[in-house]
């Protein structure tokens, strides 16, 4: 992997090893550790030794900075912004004279261009082994281990000068485990961190260290599965970026506004040990600057445990405020601020709650920004670079011309083909279902190739598609997925759709070949090949490969094809669940039809529906396009009906519109479809529509922001979908729009249940259903919506089904 292939955070080593620059970093931060942490145990290392080890180190960063400066590594954002912060440094220090930070300052610019996750890897590895040899050495009475009796507890130092610093050091390799392992902590791992925890709070009495322990290590054990789907940090994505912000403030007013005489506050400052009256005193002692004093913090060691100078302010963000001065103190939190926004966009969740989790506890330790103690503070100096080339050359997702299948293969574990659906999200069943899951799985080891048609009806086109890039004449990349477009033979009518399908199994075929896949997981959706399927599926197994097949609904039901063309389909899906693995039903009835009908070949059948996104739309009103939409098909800002899907005879758009047409709503009905000439002439020399002003064709919509804004934004949905499965329209409508009126058919039913009301074919049964909508309520229609949420809720959560899928996928 070359250079230019490593991505901003994953990637940690080239497969010929590390460039110098790495290897000298990785070398000058461990020796760094190791001599300063040494210098804080009792092992009685001689000093000058350490001292002149760590200024070592600290001239090989310097080396390493300037190598990058001197190869232009570097963008002129990124030095404007690394200048800012060393002029503030400079400035400050000629005020408060620390040069500890000055010091520490160094390490972490020095990690500009090196991968978080390989700085995580050092940090852990050497406080690793250092602490706990500290400990046990301490324990085996190998090393002086102090102890402290204070009335209500006895306080064991384990090998250093302070009884704080092995428990805070444990917190901290926590959040650098949990960091490595991106969010997800299995039971033994969770059992052995709260026990380690436990032992360590015995002995020390430390106890936020250890609350905070417990509860970093409970929060991501029990969110892990949620985590890495990224549903609880897209709903407080900015609640998070307000954590440091809030930190500092609600900390420093509380030490400031302290009262010995109130009640209420002596309360609150014997549960924080006294913090609140010391940060208080030392307002009072040394008060704020924009660049901070010269103040010698004075605490409890092992060599005397309460002098009379006692002046420790635990509390990071008032240290900072009167030591190194607001302006650090605002450099610093926006530094932490960066770095949770760059974590989301990076899709990095954990990050962003580790992020936040080191704010918080930063209330009551003074480790914000002690790189001893927390590598967070230098990987926000590395988001700073990182954050700036997410769109060009050192992240291959966001630039096209470096993105490689191999480079992309190597970052994933389950590869899935997908074969069948035209296109990845432009309207029907399966279009809509492939673009919900590749956008919202959020695990990592997946990558899925997606067949799409490169020509013809319904095909892909990349440009159209927000955010695909094309990497190749026939390939491109979007989120999760690498499309392939497979050209279609046009001539061949209806039968395109088989050959379309054989050429894609083949394509499939060759990937797995080309690229030496192991285990493969090839999701064909429909039933058009039965005949030929057997033949693909044996090929398949002989490269390790499992076949699943989704049957989608009764095909050969729909009202398009011939009775010939019927009696294909049905015999093509007999054969095709002959010869499936597994078949995946997106309909419990449609598992009841295959169970009951194709029970002599005793298939291996289960029930997975497709997913609805539950979240509300991220648009405004005022979102330009989509102004720019509503003045195009509803200048006058009517309230509106709905119908979303592709324009086929089987989705009973004659039906609806001609009983829109009857009924004697004064609302619009707005349809966003797809384009199908004949079709729409023969509804319309059948039905006249264009005469009745209050119906629009607007299209397509295809951005998936947009059309969930639209949906929320529509009175009432209608739906005619008849010969599907779980229609993701449908999912999509129930999440969005507060009231569905459906056709009522089995599959329907199934998915909507008591949350819509239902119409038949029979002349008048829609239009006065549209009638009796009207006169709702208010509280009737958010009753309505209320159970269409529940319904969304309880079976049909992305997550949910992803986790299902992946269920069935690594389980065969």
């Amino acid at each position: 992997m070359s250079k230019q292939e490593r991505t901003v955070n994953d990637t940690i080593v080239k497969k010929k090893g590390f460039d110098y620059e790495t290897v000298i970093f990785v070398i000058a931060v461990s020796l760094f550790l190791i001599t300063v942490i040494l210098d804080m145990s009792l092992i009685g290392i001689d000093g000058r030794v350490t001292q002149i080890i760590r200024y070592t180190a600290y001239g090989l960063v310097v080396i390493k900075s300037a190598a990058g400066l001197f190869l232009r590594k570097y963008k002129w954002d990124e030095l404007i912004k690394y200048l800012i912060a060393i002029v503030i440094l400079g400035i400050g220090y000629i005020f408060n004279r620390n040069k500890v930070m000055l010091l520490y300052s160094i390490i972490a610019f020095a990690a500009v261009n090196i991968e978080t996750e390989l700085l995580m890897k050092v940090y852990f590895c050497v406080q690793g082994v250092l602490v706990t040899g500290i400990v046990i050495l301490s324990r085996l009475g190998l090393i002086f281990d102090y102890i402290y009796e204070e009335p209500d507890r006895i306080r064991h130092f384990l090998g250093f000068e302070y009884t704080t610093y092995s428990p805070i050091f444990f917190l901290f390799m926590i959040l650098e485990y949990v960091f490595i392992k991106k969010g997800k902590i299995n039971i033994f791992e969770y059992l052995a961190g709260l026990s380690v925890s436990l032992i360590l709070f015995k002995w020390t009495g430390t106890k936020f260290a250890f609350l905070a322990s417990v509860a970093t290590l409970t929060f991501f054990f029990a969110t892990q599965i949620r985590m890495k789907k990224g549903v609880i940090t897209q709903k407080i994505g900015i609640a998070l970026c307000a954590i440091p912000w809030l930190s500092a403030a609600l900390s420093i007013w509380a030490q400031a506004a302290y009262n010995e005489n109130g009640a209420g506050w002596a309360r609150i400052n014997e549960i924080l040990h006294q913090r609140l009256r010391l940060g208080h005193d030392a307002i009072g002692t040394y008060g704020f600057s924009l660049f901070g004093k010269v103040i010698d913090w004075v605490g409890s060691s092992y060599k005397e445990m309460v002098p009379e100078n006692y002046n420790y302010v635990d509390c990071s963000y008032l240290q900072i405020a009167l030591q190194q001065g607001f302006v650090f103190l605002i450099l610093v939190l926006v530094l932490y601020t960066y770095s949770i926004i760059v974590m989301i966009k990076n899709k990095k969740y954990y990050g962003a709650w580790i992020i936040g989790i080191i704010c918080l506890f930063s209330i009551t330790e003074p480790r914000l920004v002690n790189v001893v103690f927390n590598p967070f503070v230098a990987a926000g100096i590395t988001l700073i670079g990182a954050g700036s080339r997410l769109k060009n050359d050192q992240n291959p997702e966001n630039d096209p011309s470096k993105i490689t299948i191999p480079g992309l293969l190597e970052k994933s574990s389950n590869i899935v083909f997908c074969v069948g659906s035209k296109s990845i999200g432009q309207y029907g069943g399966y279009e809509s279902f492939v673009k919900g899951l590749v956008e919202l799985d959020k695990d990592d080891s997946y990558l899925y190739f997606v067949a799409c048609k490169a020509n013809g009806e319904g095909c892909m086109i990349p440009e159209k598609l927000d955010g695909a890039k094309k990497i190749g004449e026939t390939e491109f990349v979007y989120e999760k997925a690498v499309g392939f477009l497979i050209n279609a033979n046009t001539k061949l009518g209806p039968a395109q759709a088989i050959k379309y399908d054989i050429d894609s199994l083949k394509a499939t075929i060759e990937y797995i070949e080309k690229y030496n896949i192991k285990n493969a997981k090839v999701y064909v959706m429909a039933c058009r090949i039965g005949p030929f399927f057997g033949s693909y599926v044996r090929k398949l197994h002989k490269l390790g490969a499992k076949v699943f097949i989704n049957p989608d609904g009764h095909e050969w039901k729909r009202s398009k094809w011939s009775a010939p063309v019927r009696a294909y389909w049905k015999y093509s899906e007999k054969l095709m669940v002959k010869n499936a693995d597994v078949i995946i039903c997106d309909s419990i009835n449609i598992e009841k039809y295959i169970k009951g009908t194709y029970a002599g070949f005793n298939p291996q059948t289960t029930f997975i529906a497709y997913g609805a996104d539950e979240t509300k739309s991220e648009l405004p009103d005022d979102y330009p396009a989509l102004v720019e939409w509503n003045k195009k098909n509803n200048p006058e800002g009517k309230p509106y009906y709905l119908i979303v899907g592709r324009f086929v005879p089987e989705n009973n758009y004659e039906t609806m519109i001609r009983e829109f047409i009857a009924s004697s709503t004064d609302k619009k009905l707005i349809v966003i479809t797809t384009d199908n000439p004949k079709f729409r002439q023969k509804l319309e020399d059948e039905l006249h529509f264009s005469n009745d002003p209050r119906i629009c064709f607007a299209g397509t919509v295809y951005d998936r922001q947009m059309l969930k804004k639209i949906r929320e934004n529509a009175f009432a949905y209608l739906h005619g979908h008849e010969v599907g499965g779980t229609n993701p329209s449908l999912l999509e409508s129930l999440s969005s729009t507060k009231l569905n009126l459906l056709y009522n058919v089995g599959f329907n039913e199934e998915v909507a249940g008591d949350s819509a009301l239902y119409w038949s074919k029979d002349a008048g049964s829609l239009s006065e259903l549209i009638e009796k909508a009207d006169k709702l309520s208010t509280e009737e229609i958010k009753e309505f919506s209320r159970k269409a949420h529940d319904r969304i809720k309880e079976s049909y959560r992305w997550d949910y089904i992803i986790d299902s899928l992946h269920g069935i996928w690594e389980k065969n």
